[in-house]
């Protein structure tokens, strides 16, 4: 990276009153790879963003922020020209409404919501740009609030959870091959090289009348002591085995250490595409210990 942009920042319980305060010791790392110009990737990071003048220098930031409810997002955008880094943007800028509505609306209504006005945004603007419904987003979301983890995706940017030392993908891909691994005719190797395996049939951006119904996917657990998320483009998930991330994460205590292991370590692969990561640690008094019991109700692989 030519210029990284680096904070930390400690945030207090807001005045509301609380009903469950989690602590998040977070970093968050984008970079635009060894191969592209511009960096289509953009992040929402507990309020903090890429500008618009300065996502291709890429940015690296860690915080630790105590509060009752907490806001993490990814999103890899795609299109010819500016297009991707524009809805990228666009989807990451409209995400500050969320704001308005947690916590005490329905989290996965709130969601539903913001996508469809911020991909109603992202279309329009592919209209202004003369690339109609060919600028889009993909967007992978982690809301927690009151001892749950929220989790929503558009695309193929992905959320995993790191718990017990084993990694599980909470998010689910909008593509043919994903699907067919998980139902066991494809495994993550062969899913990677599938002539397929780049095709997602579901972005924010997309015209109306092509929307898929459910737009997005949604999924919910209690939090665990100890848990740690991962928020990645597909700059990292393409390049690097489920295994390979597990081990790292599991080696890597600090969240900003473990997030420049997975970075330098696409980049090392080729660094096609930008590559951008989120990983989040949560703590908290009231959090249960996780047990084999908390694994079992999270995805498996067959």
């Amino acid at each position: 990276m030519e210029r990284v942009i680096t904070e930390t920042k400690e945030a207090t319980p807001q005045a509301q009153p609380v009903t469950m305060d989690v602590t998040l010791n977070a970093a968050v790392i984008s970079h635009r790879g060894c191969v592209r110009d511009n960096n289509e990737d953009n992040f929402l990071f507990e309020g903090d963003l890429m500008p618009d003048d300065d996502v291709n220098d890429g940015a690296c930031i860690r915080a630790t922020v105590t509060k009752d409810y907490h806001l993490l997002a990814v999103c890899d955008g795609m299109g010819g020209l500016q297009g991707g880094e524009r809805a990228s943007s666009i989807a990451i800028h409209s995400m500050n409404v969320l704001n308005q509505y947690f916590p005490t609306a329905s989290v996965e209504r709130a969601i539903n919501s913001y996508a469809s006005e911020a991909s109603r945004k992202i279309f329009e603007d592919s209209i202004q740009l003369g690339e109609e419904g060919r600028e889009g987003t993909t967007l992978a979301i982690l809301y927690i609030s009151d001892g749950i983890a929220h989790v929503a995706n558009i695309g193929d940017s992905r959320v995993y959870l790191l718990r017990m030392g084993k990694l599980f993908q909470l998010s689910f891909d909008d593509s043919p091959v994903f699907r067919m691994m998980k139902k066991g005719e494809l495994n993550r190797e062969q899913m990677r090289k599938h002539p397929q395996a780049n095709k997602i049939e579901a972005f924010l951006g997309m015209p109306e009348q092509k929307k898929p119904n459910p737009y997005g996917h949604h999924f919910r657990i209690p939090l665990c002591a100890g848990d740690r998320f991962l928020l990645c483009s597909d700059g990292l998930s393409d390049l690097l085995m489920h295994d390979e991330i597990q081990r790292r994460l599991t080696e890597s205590p600090d969240p900003m250490a473990a997030a420049s292991q997975l970075i330098w370590r696409a980049m090392e692969m080729g660094g096609k595409d930008n590559t951008t990561c989120i990983i989040a640690d949560v703590t908290g008094a009231k959090l249960q210990k996780p047990t084999s019991a908390s694994l079992g109700i999270l995805p498996q692989e067959k």
